[in-house]
């Protein structure tokens, strides 16, 4: 499962490292936000690379270009929740097997839909204590050198979150 990822933290490994795939029809899964999931499209909209408004928050994108950069904004306004695709409340590693199995997903619909262009695909799985974790959020954003890095060079850093980059 590592293969997939171009960096990830200490965190991220050790919970992967016990991965097997989750049978998405063994979850109580919102299955229309599911389906809504699996038809978004991503467009190139004003400068900025989004998904539909259905996916993430709208009211984000709306709101002004607060940012430094268009990578940070677009890093800001693509978060999907992984919660938000459960009918239950699971606070287990499974959150982050299928925050992992989202963002492959997430990956081809990008190499589909943009064949040219570099993307960052970032997986964070953020702890509350040292029994369990809080929640599983992605987001991307497109690659651009003149933006910089948006995350610390050292993913260790995240040391109460589990964080990993797919990289198209």
């Amino acid at each position: 499962m590592l293969e997939y990822f171009s960096k990830y933290n200490l965190n991220f490994k050790k919970i992967i490292d016990g991965y097997s795939p989750i049978s998405i029809s063994s979850l109580n899964l919102d299955q229309k936000y599911h389906q809504k999931f699996l038809n978004s499209k991503i467009y190139y909209n004003n400068g900025y690379y989004v998904t539909d408004n259905e996916i993430i928050d709208a009211d984000l994108l709306r709101s002004s270009n607060n940012y430094d950069d268009d990578s940070r904004y677009e890093y800001s306004v693509n978060k999907i929740f992984v919660n938000d695709f459960l009918s239950d409340n699971i606070r287990d590693n499974r959150l982050l097997f299928i925050g992992v199995e989202l963002s492959i997903i997430l990956k081809d619909k990008l190499i589909l839909t943009f064949p040219n262009e570099k993307f960052k695909i970032v997986v964070s799985y953020d702890m509350i204590n040292e029994d369990g974790f809080e929640d599983c959020m992605i987001t991307f954003y497109k690659y651009r050198t003149s933006d910089g890095n948006i995350l610390l060079e050292d993913l260790n850093l995240y040391n109460n979150s589990a964080v990993a980059v797919i990289e198209t």
